[in-house]
């Protein structure tokens, strides 16, 4: 488990191919290849 802090909530992110936008959490979390991908959680584990 990791810890960081959400910077940034409904940011737009575009994805170039096909034009399709999602609303996305901004985060500053590390994220280093063999230990990202894991969930989101607060400190309740909600």
């Amino acid at each position: 488990m990791t810890t960081g802090i959400i910077s940034a909530v409904d940011r737009e992110v575009t994805i170039s191919q096909g034009g399709v936008s999602y609303r996305a959490l901004q985060t500053d979390a590390s994220i280093n290849q063999g230990n990202s991908g894991g969930p989101f959680s607060t400190a309740r584990g909600a």
